[in-house]
Parts: structure tokens; sequence; C-alpha cells
């Protein structure tokens, strides 16, 4: 994959995520979120949840996979988003649609 140039890695409390596009052009945006000490079972859950609820309410995503972490290995995220976009156009929209900004603001941050 190759850089884009519009991200590099952007962090916040407990998050971490990646900008590429793919070889066919596609941009995706890879996300994970990492365990905070105060999020129960449930809340990941919840967030899961949220998160696959989303495609239907913003037709800028092209695909979009969500899941928890398998717990193979200590020390990982709990929650990784794959979400694939036509271009940059459609990656801001898809970050400024009042969905997105609700699950993100309700359940991830």
């Amino acid at each position: 994959m190759t850089s884009t140039g519009l991200d590099a890695i952007a962090t916040e409390a407990g998050t971490f995520a990646v900008l590429a596009m793919d070889q066919r052009g596609t941009l995706k945006r890879m996300l994970a979120a990492v365990d905070l000490p105060d999020t129960t079972d449930e809340q990941k859950t919840a967030a899961v949840e949220a998160l696959r609820a989303l495609p239907p309410q913003i037709p800028e995503l092209l695909a979009y996979d969500v899941g928890p972490d398998e717990g193979l290995t200590d020390g990982t995220f709990d929650l990784a988003v794959v979400a694939d976009f036509a271009d940059a156009d459609g990656y801001r929209a898809y970050l400024a649609h009042e969905a997105h900004e609700t699950v993100a603001r309700e359940r991830i941050r």
C-alpha cells in the first residue's frame, strides 16, 4: 500500500488509525481501539454493534468490517475497523457524518 498523504497516524486517547491507498486504488482506513481500563465487555460489545450499524446510514462506505479482538495475543487492541472509500472526499464525508460522529463520541472516545 502506498500513502495517500492525507493522514499519517492519527492518535487519540486509546486509538490508532492509518489511511492508505490499496493496489486497486481504494482508500482504506484502519482503526484499532485499545483497551481502556474503565471499558466493560458490555461497552465493547455495544461499540461493535453501533459501528456495524453505520454502513446503511453512510453511502460513502464501500466496505466496512468491524470486529472485536479474538484475544489470541496479550497487549492487543480491543476492536478493529477497516473501512473502504472511493476517494478522500468519501472518507471526509464519513468522518463528518452525524451517525459516525455520534458513535465515535458515545462509544469509542
